[in-house]
């Protein structure tokens, strides 16, 4: 299941992944769906693999997966006290290097036991700056506000 519009180009994205998916042998069936009804049934691990989207252009991907594997925000009653650890130790450190580390070695556990959540494409957002112009608000989540844009 996917969320509808969220991410450019979904349909097509989940199409390929389908396609690799049914060459190694899976049954597979395609549903994407809007927001609200997305969230509902992943809060209520009623889906099989549900691909979902992250942008953070403003700071790390790992915040995000520290925080939905602790919460078990996709219902899926897994359970590694291990990585548990491991993201715990990486959620208090100041230490980046130290951070990327523990955090490497709890994907690394999330893969072989099977993963709750893998990260497995990456679609990075683009921006084009000019000093031509003057008044364009950037977000960090990726919103551009043209509202004020003048000529310089």
């Amino acid at each position: 299941m996917a969320i509808d519009g969220k991410v450019p180009r979904t349909k097509e994205v989940l199409q390929a992944v389908m396609s690799m998916m049914t060459e190694a042998g899976f049954n597979v069936k395609l549903e994407i769906m809007e927001g609200a009804t997305f969230v509902t049934k992943r809060s209520a691990g009623d889906y099989d693999i549900a691909f979902s989207n992250v942008f953070y252009n403003n700071g790390s991907p790992w915040r995000h997966m520290i925080t939905h594997w602790l919460s078990d925000s996709c219902n899926t009653q897994l359970e590694n006290p291990e990585i548990t650890s491991l993201l715990t130790e990486a959620r208090q450190t100041i230490d980046r290097s130290k951070q990327d580390e523990l955090l490497k070695q709890a994907f690394t556990l999330m893969m072989e036991d099977g993963g709750r959540m893998c990260y497995f494409i990456n679609l990075d957002t683009i921006n084009a700056y000019s000093n031509k112009l003057s008044g364009v608000k950037l977000y960090n989540d990726t919103i551009i506000d043209l509202s004020r844009v003048m000529k310089n």
